[in-house]
């Protein structure tokens, strides 16, 4: 068939996953991962950390970037694909595929969630972060299966009931959303155990943030919330918390019952004093109060045998530490790197 492409090829004409993916790494124009299970492809990825823009087709035309995803499509047995980074405006050409575990398509040019994302019922782990949607179909929540889901860096307007439906939730992602306030239904998710939010006008955190007593890491940042819920402090499996850039003139009295505390961040608050209970912290490791308002040292720092990091410049004194021994302190200057931040 002369000026025929490789995906314009009858299936029952075509090729092994051996040969699509080889056909797959001439559209692309370079090697690429791709994991096989005996003959089946299960797992492509088009993310490149090598590259500077870290999307391999980032730059082919919608064209070609079609080919590619009509090919990819033919892998039948695919469990898990990354398309991150890709700038992609649609990803239609995909729907063949049904058996995908893991899905990501971040960082991409996306209005709303693909129908591929509904055609895989056993879907574990969706990523649709940092994409141009500006709502959410509810038929997201049929896919009882997931576990983690990313939807940080849109546009939302509101959010659909059900997400509760998703029960075996632990994972999820929601700062920069464009939602101003917790979905009620996520704190039902009783298996959450990573949560963030933020970006937002939030004013106050619900008490119904105790509901999720499996919480291990705990991200509400850039809010002009002042001060948190006692439910913070009966999350005894807490291990890091990041709260920075909001409007805490406070930390609850009780924090010291967070037993698995080893990281926290609450650096450009309004805070000039811990409570009391801080001292009952005793795995905390790593902790950034930098750009508060704290006149000295916190005497309840000194008894903290576990901790090994403290940023504190930028108060309203520069605060001596010399009281601290076997901890780096960073006094002045922001680092480059905050053991205690990151992208979530």
């Amino acid at each position: 068939m002369p000026g025929a492409t490789l995906s314009d090829l009858p299936p029952c004409l075509v090729m092994s996953d051996h040969d699509i993916v080889r056909a797959l790494r001439v559209k692309v124009g370079a090697d690429f991962e791709a994991g096989f299970d005996g003959d089946d492809c299960v797992s492509v990825s088009l993310e490149d950390a090598s590259l500077p823009v870290k999307g391999m087709v980032r730059h082919h035309t919608p064209a070609e970037k079609h080919e590619i995803l009509l090919l990819i499509a033919r892998l039948q047995k695919l469990r898990h694909l990354n398309l991150r980074r890709n700038l992609l405006a649609n990803v239609d050409a995909l729907q063949g595929l049904h058996e995908l575990r893991t899905l990501n398509l971040g960082s991409n040019l996306l209005t709303n969630v693909p129908t591929v994302v509904f055609q895989n019922p056993n879907l574990e782990s969706l990523f649709l972060g940092c994409n141009l949607m500006e709502e959410i179909n509810e038929s997201l929540f049929s896919l009882r299966a997931l576990r983690s889901l990313h939807l940080h860096k849109l546009r939302l307007r509101g959010f659909p009931d059900g997400m509760d439906e998703l029960q075996d939730l632990e994972t999820l992602h929601f700062y920069l959303s464009g939602l101003k306030v917790f979905p009620p239904a996520v704190f039902r998710c009783v298996q959450i155990n990573n949560l963030s939010f933020g970006f937002s006008s939030l004013k106050t955190v619900p008490e119904e943030l105790g509901n999720l007593w499996r919480l291990r890491y705990l991200t509400i940042i850039v809010t002009p919330i002042q001060v948190l819920p006692d439910c913070f402090s009966s999350l005894s499996n807490l291990v890091a918390a990041r709260l920075f850039k909001n409007k805490l003139r406070e930390l609850p009295h009780d924090i010291g019952r967070l037993s698995s505390l080893e990281q926290i961040s609450v650096n450009q608050n309004a805070l000039d004093s811990l409570p009391a209970s801080f001292v009952s912290l005793s795995r905390l490791q790593k902790l950034n109060l930098a750009r508060n308002k704290f006149t000295s040292l916190p005497p309840e720092l000194v008894t903290l045998a576990g901790l090994n990091w403290l940023a504190c410049y930028d108060n309203a004194n520069v605060l001596d530490t010399s009281a601290l021994r076997g901890t780096t302190t960073v006094v002045s200057q922001r680092p480059m790197v905050s053991p205690c931040d990151g992208d979530g």
